[in-house]
């Protein structure tokens, strides 16, 4: 999925993480880093579908960050992406 993500121009980079969610069991969640203007949701979906991604392999959940959270040792805190993807999404449909 990461790397279907990396080949649209407006992507610069992108994480993506398993969050757990009590309906689903886990929600898939892309982090973009967006290299232009951001697209949105259904447009990313139609670009994804069309590059032969199937449809369970597609993010249920995209979020843009600015940057990354990162580790003491400078790699992407994916633990911290995890929980930021939970918060998000409990944000979203309160």
């Amino acid at each position: 999925m990461e790397s279907a993500l990396l080949r649209l121009a407006e992507v610069q980079d992108c994480a993506v993480v398993a969050a757990p969610d009590t309906l689903l069991g886990e929600r898939i969640c892309a982090f973009i880093i967006a290299q232009q203007m951001p697209t949105d949701y259904q447009q990313l979906r139609q670009q994804l579908t069309r590059m032969g991604l199937s449809a369970w392999k597609i993010p249920d959940q995209i979020e843009y960050l600015d940057h990354w959270p990162l580790t003491a040792v400078g790699k992407i805190d994916k633990k911290r992406l995890t929980a930021l993807a939970v918060d998000r999404y409990r944000h979203s449909v309160q």
